[in-house]
């Protein structure tokens, strides 16, 4: 990454923990210097601020990358594991792997962008309803 990102050298620092410790904010903010008492809000403010968003992208798409990490390459992994998960061949007793379905099509289907995050309650029993409504057809 550049060094005319425009970051201080503490966002910056705050960029390089969060990316190398799980993506917690409040602990990147700590590393990087912030006070205890404001680490949470500083790691929720920075990580909207567009400049470090930017710094935080290019970085991850770079690693991924030098990795040959693509979309194409992720979705084979996840087709890969729904299809161990399906099989039972993801456990040892070779049983179907129920979370396993759910998480690897629930990723597959963010990627490809068919999926909407915190729909409501009422929200869910409609598309339930349409659902069954459309498996009628």
């Amino acid at each position: 990454m550049a060094w005319d990102d425009g970051l201080t050298a503490k966002q910056r620092l705050f960029c390089q923990h969060y990316l190398t410790n799980g993506h917690n904010a409040t602990q990147a903010a700590l590393s990087a210097g912030y006070s205890p008492t404001s680490a949470k809000e500083m790691g929720s403010e920075n990580l909207s601020k567009p400049p470090l968003k930017r710094y935080l992208e290019t970085s991850m798409r770079e690693a991924a990358e030098k990795l040959g990490i693509d979309q194409e390459y992720l979705l084979s992994k996840l087709k890969t594991n729904l299809e161990n998960c399906e099989s039972g061949k993801a456990t040892r007793e070779g049983i179907v792997h129920p979370t396993g379905v759910i998480g690897s099509i629930t990723e597959i289907n963010k990627m490809l962008g068919n999926y909407e995050e915190k729909a409501d309650g009422e929200d869910k029993l409609n598309k339930v309803h349409l659902l069954i409504e459309e498996v009628k057809k």
